[in-house]
């Protein structure tokens, strides 16, 4: 059993070690899951063939086609130039400094269905002149440009399309409005929090600001307006859909497929629609393949018997069994770097113990979303990697920023409604 509790804490670090080192996902999970069972003298043929290919195959099979209709989605909106219109529409609107502007700008657009990574390269190349005529440090970019799309609309704000909301409901019996008085006063809190330390550290000391004329934002046109209706109108769907008692996941999905529609529909004469879909799908897919083989190493992770062992001691190491679950869910999100995937193999793996809880279900569906938004922001994440990469800085100068706004400042907010809760229900 020593043997094998120490093969699971190896293959794990290594793993670890590997992302850090930016291995390709795929050579990842195969050495750490050989290491893994080697520890565990499972034959490989076996446990590659059985246990991963289970956990592989089963998320693949459930999610593939979310995945691809909201990538999709996000490459025609920033190909049709949508997404870029939405963008100079808020900043000619704003009366805000940059920090503020930009936080409120990827807020809306996150929460309408556009992917981090298309806000991220969608909104830079405003920042960075913001940046440089406020004279604002270029090492608070990353922290920036991912705050609100990986919290607040991410695993906060209630009728968010994302992954993250869609997890819970599935396992919850819930929908994506889940506790909503909830959901909004953790958003409150986190966007207030994150963005009084973002200024303080930009050494800003005015909320307001003169923004016309003075970013090169080119004129806004009445017919730019139209850029807002793919988002609106994959929200209005949404709503609708699960009004009438939809299940989230297919409402989320038929949605996208909707505002993919009104996109090409708008943005037509900007993009070429067959390289837009081609490179949406493939993206989409790329995504897919990535959390999946995460999910195969966990489901083989989970299989070996030294497992229990060590989520046993977890949970009897805290006296809550609340945050028990949330530092489990943690764990899991620090490990592979995906909020999605932490959220998957905790519901397959310990959804039995939140039955246990006084907490309704729809409590829980807030609560484990919003821990699946904490540790997921490591140094290896992809979307903190990409946005160091379009900034051109370096992550031992930005990520302290990333790691306040992006992970200590939920997993704060978190524990205090938690706890905020825990007294309402005592009595």
């Amino acid at each position: 059993m020593i043997l094998s509790i120490c093969g699971i804490i190896i293959s794990m670090s290594l793993f670890i070690f590997l992302s850090i080192k930016k291995w390709n996902i795929g050579i990842i999970s195969i050495v750490a899951s050989l290491v893994l069972m080697l520890f565990n003298f499972v034959n490989p043929i076996e446990g590659f063939s059985n246990e991963f290919s289970a956990g592989l195959g089963s998320f693949a099979s459930k999610w593939w086609l979310l995945f691809v209709l909201g990538a999709t989605f996000g490459k025609v909106m920033q190909n049709s130039g949508i997404s870029e219109k939405i963008a100079f529409i808020m900043i000619k609107k704003l009366k805000c400094n940059p920090i503020l502007a930009i936080l409120i700008i990827s807020l809306i657009m996150s929460y309408g269905g556009i992917s981090t990574f298309v806000i991220a390269f969608t909104i830079y190349p405003i920042a960075i002149e913001m940046f440089k005529k406020e004279n604002v440090n270029i090492e608070l970019m990353p922290a920036v440009i991912l705050f609100c799309p990986t919290t607040l609309a991410m695993t906060m704000l209630p009728g968010s399309p994302s992954v993250q909301n869609i997890i819970p409901a599935t396992y919850l019996d819930t929908d994506i409005y889940a506790a909503p008085l909830l959901g909004l006063i953790a958003s409150a809190i986190t966007f207030t929090l994150g963005y009084c330390y973002l200024k303080k550290c930009a050494g800003i000391k005015r909320n307001i600001t003169n923004m016309d004329n003075k970013h090169n934002i080119v004129d806004v046109k009445k017919e730019d307006y139209l850029s807002f209706i793919p988002c609106i109108g994959l929200l209005a769907i949404s709503f609708i859909l699960i009004k009438r008692q939809i299940e989230s996941q297919a409402a989320v999905e038929l949605a996208l497929t909707i505002g993919s529609v009104l996109c090409l529909l708008i943005g037509r004469k900007q993009m070429d629609i067959k390289n837009s879909l081609n490179e949406g799908i493939q993206n989409g897919l790329k995504t897919l393949i990535t959390t999946s083989l995460i999910m195969g190493y966990g489901n083989l992770v989970k299989s070996m018997d030294s497992f229990s062992v060590i989520t046993e001691g977890l949970y009897s190491a805290f006296n809550s069994e609340i945050i028990s679950n949330i530092v489990a869910i943690n764990i899991i999100a620090a490990l592979t770097g995906s909020s999605a995937t932490s959220l998957q193999l905790f519901f397959e793996t310990f959804s039995d113990r939140l039955a246990t809880l006084s907490y309704s279900a729809e409590n829980l569906h807030r609560i484990m979303a919003i821990a699946s938004g904490g540790l997921d922001s490591m140094p290896y994440a992809t979307g903190v990697v990409v946005a160091n990469d379009l900034a051109k800085t370096e992550q031992s100068k930005t990520y302290k920023h990333v790691f306040v706004t992006c992970a200590i400042i939920p997993l704060i907010v978190l524990v205090v409604l938690v706890f905020g809760l825990s007294v309402i229900i005592s009595c």
